[in-house]
Parts: C-alpha cells; sequence; structure tokens
C-alpha cells in the first residue's frame, strides 16, 4: 500500500487496491478487478475483454493483494497485460505467478539485532535498539502499554523475542500484544515454544493475520497432499538439510519426487534456500514455521519413525566422514559438518533418550576427530563420556576407538590423569580389534603425554611404537598425517633435551608429510613449531616468518588449537621485540580462545616464553595499560 500510495503520481489514470484473500475462484479475477473499477458486466462477454476494453492506453496501477491461491488467473492476466502497454500490475504473493515479464522481490524477514555477551551493559538498549524488528516491537508495545520503553534491563529479553519469532514483522507484532500479561524477561523464557504466545490478531485484520499459525496454515493448505507430509517430515532437521538428507529422511517414492517438492516449498516461503560456501545448497525451515511443522508431524502419528530415519541417515553422515579434516577435502568436511552440528546433537541425543546405546556410541566415537579438530573439546567429552557410560555392552572396537577419542579430548582439556586411562584402555582394544590407526593415535597421545610430563624417555618410547604401528595402516596418507604429527612429538622431546637442530630436522620433515597430504592443519602446526624453535633461538624475525605463514594458512580456521597456538607465539615474539601493547593485546586474545574452549595443552617451554612474556608485558606497561591491552585481545 504504501508503494503504491509513493507511486500514485506516476500513474494520472489512477492507482487501485484489490484486496483478493476473499475470492476463491480464480475466474472472478476479471470481474473483481471490472467492479473495482466501477465497470458493469454485460452479457456473457468475458471479463477480460472488457478490461482490455476499459484500460486500453491509461496508465494505470493495480495492487491486487493475496494471489497465491489464485494461480490459475496468471495466465489472463499476462494477456491482459499485453494487451495494455501502460497497464502495471503490482501483486502480492506468497508463490511466484511465473509470468515472463514477473519481477520477484522478495520480502525478508526484519533485521535482527546483532549483540554479544561482550556489550557494555549501560549501551546494550543502545546497541539492539536500531534494528527493525526491534522498532516494530517498541511500536506495537506502546501500542499496548504506552508506558513502555526500550530499557538496558529489558533490551536483551527484547532481543531474544525477536530473534526467537525470526524477525517475521507479524510474529512481533502478535507476540507484542501479550505484553498485557507478561513483562519481555517472562515473555522470552517462554519462547521454546512459540504458536500459543502468537494469538490475539486485532480483529479488523483478516482471521489468517490475527495468529501466526493461522498465517502458515494459508500456505500450508495450498500445498498439494504430498507436499505437506514432505513439509511435516522437514521439521525433524535442525538448522537445516541438504537435498539428499531430506530424500533420504522423508522417505517418499520415488525420492527424485522431493525436489520438486522441494522447490514448491521454497517458492511458498515455507523453506528457505542457503547457499552453502561449498557449491551445495541447504534448506532450512523459520523456526517459527518449523514449529507449526512439527505439531502436523505429531499429529500425523509419524514423528518417532521419521526421528529414527533422521538418527539414522545422521548416522550414516557421520560413519562417511568420521576422519573429518584428515579426509583429502577437509576444509570442505568440516564446514558441512559444522553446518550439521545441530543435527548431530539432535541424533545424539535421540539415541540416547531411545536406549540405543550401540548407535549412541557408534555416532559418538564417529565424531572424535571432529570435536577435537574443530575445537569442541567440552561437547565431544559431555557425548563420549556419556556415550561410553551408557555402552558398556556395545561393540567393543566401537568402544575402544571411543576411548582413545575421549582420552585426546581430555589431553588437550588438561586432563591429564583421565586421559593416560582412557588412552591406555582405548589402546588395548584398538590393538585387539585389529584398529592399527586409532592404536596409533592413542600411542602419539601417551607419547605427547609423557613428554608433557618431562618423562622423554617413556614419550619416546610411545611415540616411535606409534611410528611402527603406522606401518599397518593401509592408507598412506592418513599413515603419512599422523606419522608427522608423531614428528611433531619427537621434536617437542628434542626441545626439552635443548637439541634445537634435531627440532628442527624432525619438524621439517613433519612439514613435508603434512603439505604432501595436503593437511592444512597439521601444516599450520609444523609451522608454528619451527616458528617456536627459531624463536628458541633467538631468531625473531625467522620466527615471525613462519608464524605469518601459518596464520595465513588459518584464516579459515580460526578458533582451533593450532591458529590458537601461534597467535599466543606471536604475542610472545611482539613482547620480546618491544612492542608490549601489541603483545599484550595478542596473548589476550589466545588466552580468550583457551577460555572459550577448555584448551590447556601447552607444551613446557611455550609455558615458559607465555609466562615470561605476561611478567615482562606487565613491567613495561602501567598496569591500566597491560589489562585494556589484554582484555582489548
Amino acid at each position: 500500500v504504501r508503494a503504491a500510495t509513493e507511486l500514485g503520481r506516476e500513474f494520472p489514470g489512477g492507482t487501485w487496491f484489490l484486496p483478493f484473500a476473499p475470492v476463491r475462484d480464480p475466474a472472478l479475477v476479471g470481474s473483481t478487478i471490472l467492479h473495482a473499477l466501477g465497470v458493469v458486466e454485460h452479457g456473457r462477454r468475458p471479463a477480460l475483454d472488457a478490461l482490455r476494453t476499459v484500460v486500453q492506453e491509461r496508465r494505470l496501477l493495480l495492487v491486487l493483494d493475496n494471489l497465491e491461491h489464485l494461480l490459475a488467473a496468471a495466465a489472463p492476466l499476462a494477456e491482459l497485460l499485453a494487451a495494455c502497454p501502460n497497464l502495471v500490475v503490482l501483486a502480492t504473493s506468497r508463490i511466484r505467478l511465473n509470468l515472463s515479464d514477473e519481477h520477484e522481490h522478495r520480502v525478508s524477514p526484519l533485521v535482527l539485532p546483532s549483540h554479544s555477551r561482550d556489550d557494555r551493559p549501560l549501551a546494550l538498549a543502545e546497541t539492539v535498539g536500531g534494528s527493525e524488528a526491534v522498532q516494530l516491537f517498541v511500536a506495537r508495545a506502546r501500542a499496548v502499554d504506552g508506558a513502555f520503553r526500550l530499557t538496558d534491563e529489558n533490551a536483551a529479553a527484547v532481543a531474544s523475542i525477536c530473534a526467537g519469532v525470526d524477525g517475521l514483522p507479524l510474529a512481533i507484532e502478535l507476540v507484542a500484544a501479550q505484553l498485557r500479561h507478561f513483562p519481555p524477561a517472562a515473555l522470552a523464557a517462554r519462547m521454546a515454544r512459540r504458536l500459543p504466545l502468537l494469538t490475539g490478531g486485532v480483529r479488523d485484520h483478516p482471521e489468517r493475520h490475527r495468529t501466526m499459525a493461522g498465517a502458515i496454515a494459508w500456505s500450508h493448505d495450498l500445498l498439494s497432499p504430498d507436499e505437506q507430509v514432505l513439509f511435516r517430515r522437514l521439521s525433524v532437521f535442525v538448522d537445516g538439510c541438504t537435498l539428499e538428507a531430506a530424500e533420504t529422511v522423508a522417505g517418499l517414492s520415488p525420492p527424485s519426487s522431493v525436489l520438486g517438492m522441494v522447490a514448491s516449498l521454497v517458492d511458498h516461503q515455507l523453506l528457505g534456500r542457503v547457499d552453502w560456501p561449498h557449491g551445495e545448497s541447504r534448506f532450512a525451515m523459520l523456526e517459527t514455521i518449523r514449529e507449526f511443522a512439527g505439531e502436523r508431524l505429531e499429529e500425523s502419528g509419524e514423528r518417532e519413525d521419521i526421528r529414527r530415519r533422521h538418527a539414522a541417515q545422521i548416522l550414516v553422515l557421520a560413519d562417511r566422514y568420521e576422519y573429518a579434516e584428515l579426509l583429502p577435502d577437509g576444509d570442505r568436511v568440516l564446514a558441512l559438518l559444522e553446518a550439521e552440528h545441530s543435527n548431530l546433537r539432535a541424533a545424539l541425543g535421540w539415541f540416547r533418550d531411545e536406549g540405543a546405546a550401540g548407535p549412541f556410541l557408534r555416532l559418538a566415537a564417529a565424531l572424535g576427530h571432529f570435536w577435537s579438530g574443530q575445537g569442541h573439546y567440552q561437547e565431544g567429552r559431555h557425548w563420549l563420556e556419556r556415550a561410553l557410560r551408557h555402552g558398556a555392552d556395545a561393540p567393543a572396537a566401537d568402544r575402544a576407538k571411543a576411548l582413545v577419542a575421549l582420552g585426546v579430548i581430555q589431553l588437550y582439556l588438561g586432563m591429564h590423569r583421565e586421559a593416560e586411562s582412557h588412552l591406555t584402555e582405548g589402546l588395548a582394544g584398538c590393538q585387539d580389534h585389529g584398529d592399527p590407526f586409532n592404536a596409533a593415535l592413542a600411542l602419539v597421545g601417551l607419547g605427547g603425554l609423557a613428554t608433557l610430563e618431562r618423562d622423554l624417555a617413556r614419550g619416546t618410547a610411545f611415540l616411535e611404537e606409534g611410528l611402527a604401528t603406522l606401518q599397518a595402516v593401509t592408507d598412506r596418507r592418513l599413515a603419512g598425517i599422523f606419522e608427522g604429527r608423531a614428528l611433531n612429538n619427537l621434536a617437542v622431546v628434542a626441545r626439552a633435551r635443548g637439541d634445537h637442530a634435531l627440532a628442527d630436522e624432525r619438524l621439517r620433515e613433519a612439514l613435508r608429510r603434512m603439505r604432501d597430504a595436503g593437511y592444512t592443519a597439521g601444516t599450520i602446526e609444523a609451522l608454528g613449531d619451527l616458528g617456536d624453535v627459531a624463536r628458541d633461538r633467538g631468531d625473531h624475525a625467522g620466527a615471525l616468518a613462519l608464524y605469518r605463514e601459518a596464520l595465513g594458512l588459518g584464516r579459515a580456521r580460526p578458533g582451533t588449537r593450532q591458529v590458537t597456538d601461534v597467535i599466543e607465539a606471536v604475542g610472545v615474539v611482539a613482547v620480546a621485540a618491544g612492542q608490549v601493547e601489541r603483545g599484550a593485546r595478542l596473548l589476550g586474545a589466545a588466552a580468550a580462545m583457551r577460555e572459550r574452549t577448555g584448551l590447556r595443552y601447552r607444551v613446557a617451554e611455550n609455558l615458559v616464553a607465555l609466562e615470561r612474556a605476561v611478567t615482562a608485558a606487565r613491567a613495561a606497561l602501567d598496569g591500566s595499560t597491560f589489562e585494556v591491552a589484554w582484555a582489548a585481545g
């Protein structure tokens, strides 16, 4: 309506607004337009023929509201437009009309507030108040309660509410009306189930705009029966899915029919398409729509079967990509697993709740490399501990693999006693069941742990046994990666003994193996460790060159253990080189990343270098300057 009003001067023949929600028969579209123009139909002459006569060369704008249920009238409208070159139609529809001269403008949800837990509390209202979604909420809240104001005390709750309804204008208007009954904090706490709150629209609005469920149902009822089945079954996915996953879980026949139905759901704006960086599209529902679809799934009696199919599909996915970042296309796999993270959690939770101990343990074990490689240490520990507790009778090979994965994560978390116990038990199980890869992983972990505890001889023995065990791994690329890891740890032993030349030699061989395998994380780690050896020798320029190369590779892997270590190392060198404030910022950034993930792993020489750098920075800067720089990092 606003667009038509603003364009009115460009249409001397007039601007006409026609609501089509009450019209159910496409054949009546022409008559409805004629009546709006004040033209009386005569005889049996088709309405659109009469319209051509009336409009002719006049410069008219017709605003046709809600055409999604009248798509059969699209072709006659196209004929009218072709015959009347000065006629312009502005149509609103939840579905494209699919006309050759159609220009589509999708109306997106309102912009949500962007804020984080680090925002200054006293500026929170100012921070979130600029978003379109919050502005609409405040306007509608004041219509309910004239005294309502956005404050620093209620701003976080208001932002949470707007995000909870996906920034949908109708949903924001409906939830704001609930301020008659609940303050913002209480509303935000009830957003786990949104639809019961999204009611109570004003009586002078159409029925479908008085509740959010009614608005969604209007689109849902336009779907074919098979599309309605797919719609409700897709609600099992959390944060979306790929087309392949939709075909597998939906269980419709033939699976190829799902593509066309997914396209229809997108056209009806019940499903959104998200372009994935690696070329494949994902499809996701807004949470408000997903809740509606989930209710339809519950009503259908299919919920448990579809959840079972979803969990099974996720288990297949996890098995396929078990080695995660270690695979040749590791960056793509990591991006895929991160995109599926919510679905992974949902499947783990379903297996746990159903008492499916075997699949629960198998899925957790398959995700070990993903969790440890991406720094999801706390989450990985949570799931692996529970899966092992539930899976006492699960297949021994899966249990051994899970024990090794848990031990590696505990090593990174600084839980040395628990790590040693689980790695030792997992090693025995892998050796008993002919799994040389995970046996070698356990040996490298035990070697690294012994070295951290300054038992260099024992550490060397474990690492050399790990290298020997890797000879039995048939995938020579994977074997090469872990040979490189073992060499990295043997270089730590050489550093601890003061043999920098041997450490450098071992690290350069490790770097060669990582590069040959195309393993980015291992390349970053080897470059960072070579930089540490250069720093030990006093070669700060050489160290920075190696760190710079490592960070160049790590741009796409922020927050990982390897990148965190290198950022910390650059901070140490910056302080030594006299760039004290910059060094303090970098050290603060690394400390924040470690705190966020729980990472405690650090070799002794690097810990000594860090403590010296922090002491030197505190001495060079006054207390407040150091604290401000550290916090800024």
